[in-house]
């Protein structure tokens, strides 16, 4: 069953506060970016290059999807 936006965004969110001192006030786009740049800025991922770039790719290009996804393999998962 495919999930909507929002239940990712929500399980995004919620697995990043269990696994890590990195909370959120709602379940948002603009908190689940927030979130990504805290991560990222904490060096949780190589892959991040300064100036909110992941890969040659800026934030603003990736999708709430996409970051979710993200989010839920390296934090909700474990």
């Amino acid at each position: 069953m495919l999930k909507t936006t929002e239940q990712l965004i929500e399980r995004a969110l919620d697995g990043v506060e269990l696994a890590t001192d990195i909370s959120h006030c709602d379940h948002s786009s603009k908190e689940l970016r927030r979130v990504l740049f805290d991560l990222a800025e904490d060096g949780a991922w190589s892959e991040y290059e300064g100036n909110g770039y992941f890969e040659d790719v800026h934030i603003s290009e990736m999708s709430d999807r996409e970051i979710a996804r993200i989010l839920i393999r390296d934090y909700a998962n474990a």
